[in-house]
């Protein structure tokens, strides 16, 4: 995430909704899961391992979803 070395790109034509997915045909249902097996199994081959013991800080990512302290 700090150093970043690959990039992995997932295209997803005309994506079918399930009942798992709730009908939904967004990325996060369908792309994300996709790149998640990719990581899963390149990582390692790659040296890529997660890192357990750190916290990812999405505070800065706030404002992003909130306006003035407000949900919409």
């Amino acid at each position: 995430m700090d150093n970043p070395r690959y990039v992995i790109v997932a295209m997803v034509d005309e994506p079918k909704g399930n009942a798992y997915s709730s009908g939904q045909r967004t990325a996060g249902w369908t792309a994300a899961p996709v790149v998640r097996k990719v990581v899963m199994r390149a990582g390692p081959m790659l040296g890529v391992f997660p890192d357990e013991s750190r916290d990812v800080d999405v505070s800065e990512l706030t404002p992003l979803l909130w306006k003035n302290g407000e949900s919409e």
